[in-house]
């Protein structure tokens, strides 16, 4: 399992995540960006925001999408570190 999947990572504190006209949307208060996330995106991004670690979110976007295997646990990892360096989420404390 890679060092990815063992942590929990938060949402950045000066964003703000919504979902409007079913698109997903990040707001940068600070930067004044919108991010735009696919409807995935968008759910991964809603259990990052519940404190569920990324192992867990993996498990439930195969089960919730009725997908599995390396696949979805790459699309993850991909994403996640997209996010991170972005700077849109961090690693949580613990």
């Amino acid at each position: 399992m890679s060092s990815l999947l063992q942590s929990t990572y938060k949402c950045a504190p000066h964003l703000e995540g919504m979902e409007m006209d079913g698109e997903f949307l990040i707001m940068d208060s600070s930067s004044l960006r919108v991010t735009k996330l696919n409807p995935m995106g968008g759910r991964i991004w809603t259990l990052i925001g519940e404190g569920a670690p990324l192992a867990a979110i993996v498990e439930r976007i195969e089960a919730e999408y009725d997908a599995g295997g390396a696949d979805v646990r790459g699309d993850v990892e991909r994403f996640v570190e997209g996010l991170l360096g972005a700077g849109l989420i961090e690693r949580a404390a613990g």
